[in-house]
């Protein structure tokens, strides 16, 4: 908040006031947010602890707090959730091969902060599934 107000020329005795204010209202909780934050991106963007932890950082939030809120838990779960609609994209060229599908959907998903060995496993767990289920319909 107080980048925010800086950025618009806010003078300082101005965003301090803001800041009490705010403060006292309950509305800057680093918590709160940091909670919201982790279970939105979990339902609707799902990103590995690593990016979680970053994004939270880049917000201000304080190191404590984001690692009280962000384990590695489920992120297996999140990247497969994450790399399926991407993968039956990638999927629909005739011509994909397990190569150029590794490098696509391993950097979409290292992108959203996935770990190598996480990411490893999604990718051949869904090439995996796509040959079984491609050999199926031949």
């Amino acid at each position: 908040m107080r980048r925010y107000l800086r950025k618009k020329e806010t003078p300082p005795e101005i965003i301090e006031i803001v800041l009490e204010r705010l403060q006292r209202l309950d509305y800057l909780n680093y918590r709160s947010f940091a909670s919201f934050w982790v279970e939105s991106r979990e339902r609707f963007n799902p990103r590995g602890a690593q990016g979680l932890r970053n994004e939270l950082r880049e917000k201000g939030v304080e190191r404590e707090i984001v690692e009280e809120m962000v384990d590695n838990e489920h992120d297996e779960e999140l990247a497969l959730r994450a790399a399926s609609k991407k993968a039956a994209l990638l999927l629909q060229a005739p011509t994909m091969d397990y190569m150029t599908f590794r490098n696509r959907l391993g950097g979409y998903l290292q992108r959203r902060g996935f770990s190598y060995e996480i990411v490893a496993r999604v990718v051949r767990s869904l090439w995996q599934e796509y040959k079984e289920n491609h050999v199926d319909e031949e």
